[in-house]
């Protein structure tokens, strides 16, 4: 078995791992912890932004059961990958942790402490994951989930009022910086408002400027996350995508 720790940077919720310059886009399949696409498979995290910190484990053959008293979700799918597999932020910045050696590799994910801070930005892990990787011929890529207790991701997570019906709301002030107001306050009250629009959470400084985005965030809201974490290129290259995949206006339906 080889086993490394590091950290991760967290940016908009997500982290990958998979192979550098992986499309993480390119979705098949998810969970509440998990999504797998090629070459990748990408984590859901409770904090917005921030580091994180991961271990992964290299292993011969598939671990014991998950510890349900120390992790509170697992879930496993296959990782398939041309080239080396490493931990990245979704920008690419690449985690310094030793890469794992190309292959097809059944891995399972686990992680705690994602409801503490949810949605909150932070300066130090409040998180942590465990991903363990072992060679596997199953080509299927569906997210299982083995085990889950928290809340972090569940359907109900982000349009639950009562997650914001405590002492105090945290929210992120005009200067960007994340701020903390009574729960019964107008800024609260405006919080979960929001809530019950866009996909049910509130859209980025960046993303309310672009009006046409309250729309895609109602019909995807993690779509739209992705598509603004993306960099330039894979912007654009998706934007010509949906360009060549849109119908013609005016285009005639008959022969």
């Amino acid at each position: 078995m080889k086993r490394s720790e590091g950290i991760v940077s967290v940016d908009h919720h997500q982290f990958v791992v998979g192979e550098r310059g992986a499309e993480y886009l390119e979705t098949v399949s998810h969970g509440t912890l998990l999504e797998s696409g090629p070459g990748f498979v990408s984590f859901y995290t409770g904090i917005a932004y921030g580091p994180a910190h991961i271990t992964v484990s290299l292993l011969d053959h598939a671990p014991a059961d998950p510890n349900q008293a120390v992790w509170e979700v697992a879930e496993e799918t296959t990782l398939t990958a041309a080239s080396e597999i490493v931990v990245s932020a979704t920008d690419g910045t690449v985690a310094d942790l030793p890469p794992v050696p190309a292959g097809r590799y059944r891995v399972r994910a686990h992680a705690r402490g994602r409801d503490r801070h949810y949605g909150q930005e932070v300066d130090h892990p409040v998180e942590d994951y465990l991903l363990e990787l072992w060679p596997g011929t199953n080509a299927d890529t569906t997210v299982a989930t083995l085990h889950k207790s928290d809340t972090a991701w569940s359907p109900q997570t982000q349009v639950d009022e009562s997650s914001l019906n405590k002492d105090r709301v945290y929210i992120r002030a005009g200067s960007g910086a994340v701020v903390t107001v009574p729960a019964q306050s107008p800024e609260a009250n405006a919080v979960r408002a929001k809530l019950k629009e866009f996909g049910g959470k509130p859209l980025t400084v960046a993303l309310e400027a672009v009006f046409s985005s309250r729309y895609v965030a109602g019909l995807d809201r993690d779509l739209i996350d992705r598509v603004e974490a993306a960099a330039p290129q894979q912007q654009l290259a998706f934007a010509r995508w949906c360009i060549h995949r849109a119908p013609l206006s005016g285009a005639s339906a008959g022969p």
